[in-house]
């Protein structure tokens, strides 16, 4: 059995993506005008601010999953295949099976690259806000298809504690974060 699709945590760094969001949120109260930074109501303001640059905490919805296809795989599948290092020959002896699970949080978390790397890394293709699954297996492997469906989900759940574990860190300091860049707006013209 194989798994087809996407590396997941093991694009841009979280720390990167971090900082991206900071300085949206610094372009945005620089924007303000300076009365509306020296009038507005500072708990009010950071609420607000708050709830627009948060990130949401990362995670699956494993009681909403569902299959979404299940097919013969055949000549025109020869990427897939190639990936998971196969002779072409063999292909017409696979089918692909393609489990969808919704995810909640901002889809980019699930992309980043989180401070502790596992040479394990999950697959799965993001689409909207679901990871698609695809398994390909050969007929005489559908029985442990739930056993490796869930191992999978293990190691996706492992590479997301840790990214949660960091989301909770930016989320932490963006109080500090915002209201030193208040301060500093509040002191231009």
């Amino acid at each position: 059995m194989y798994i087809a699709g996407n590396y997941l945590f093991s694009g841009q760094d979280l720390d990167e993506i971090f900082e991206t969001r900071r300085q949206e949120m610094r372009q945005a109260i620089e924007a303000m005008g300076p009365e509306e930074v020296r009038e507005a109501d500072g708990d009010e303001l950071l609420t607000r601010l708050l709830a627009r640059f948060r990130m949401a905490d990362p995670g699956l919805r494993l009681d909403k999953s569902y299959f979404v296809a299940e097919r013969r795989l055949g000549p025109g599948d020869a990427d897939e295949f190639e990936a998971a290092n196969l002779p072409a020959e063999d292909i017409t002896k696979f089918k692909a099976i393609t489990i969808a699970i919704p995810i909640k949080g901002d889809a980019s978390l699930f992309e980043g690259r989180p401070s502790i790397y596992n040479m394990h890394q999950p697959q799965a293709d993001i689409v909207d806000d679901e990871l698609h699954i695809c398994f390909l297996l050969a007929e005489v492997e559908e029985g442990h298809l739930e056993q490796n469906f869930k191992q999978h989900i293990g190691l996706i759940e492992r590479q997301l504690e840790v990214t949660q574990w960091q989301v909770m860190g930016f989320n932490a300091g963006l109080p500090g974060a915002i209201q030193a860049a208040l301060s500093e707006r509040k002191g231009k013209p």
